[in-house]
């Protein structure tokens, strides 16, 4: 699973590790990938959440040379997060058809879609973000077809020019 947001109290990457380890609990062998700046604080959470040995926090990958990959090479992508404008990972990875998911809050309720470009849960609740991720990583054909769902959503709502002219209408004064 790949996390790929800076370290951050908003982020809640210590609901997203208490999952972890809930699913290390039931015996799944989940791994965690994050490389974004404070990673560091990242491993320490990890300790405390005795999940360190499943969890591969580096520093942060270029966006156009690393990331795209990292997020190809991940089975999910999780975003936790207590509050949330945009949330440009969840787009970016489902531009990579990775499947995703979310916490139900802010610009992520718009975007990761339950049941069609994704999986949500309740911000903060541990529990019910691993439920989720355990049904991603569980039913892949299902993940796929969401993610392929997100890819099309991202590509018919974010694609640079699309948006780009959207703005420039916008700003346009009649």
């Amino acid at each position: 699973m790949f996390f790929s947001s800076r370290i951050a109290p908003e982020k809640d990457g210590e609901t997203l590790l208490a999952a972890v380890r809930e699913l290390r609990g039931q015996g799944r062998d989940v791994w965690l990938l994050h490389r974004s700046g404070g990673f560091r604080t990242l491993r320490s959470y990890a300790e405390r959440y005795g999940v360190a040995d499943r969890v591969i926090a580096t520093d942060a990958a270029h966006p156009l040379t690393e990331l795209p990959g990292d997020y190809q090479a991940a089975d999910l992508c999780v975003q936790a997060s207590r509050e949330e404008g945009l949330g440009f990972s969840p787009l970016e990875a489902l531009a990579c058809e990775t499947p995703v998911v979310a916490a139900a809050v802010g610009g992520l309720r718009e975007t990761i879609v339950d049941g069609e470009t994704g999986w949500t849960c309740p911000a903060g609740d541990a529990a019910a973000l691993a439920r989720a991720m355990a049904d991603a990583l569980t039913r892949r054909d299902e993940a796929r077809r969401r993610a392929r769902a997100g890819r099309a959503m991202v590509r018919e709502r974010f694609e640079r020019r699309v948006v780009f002219d959207r703005l420039m209408a916008t700003l346009e004064v009649p």
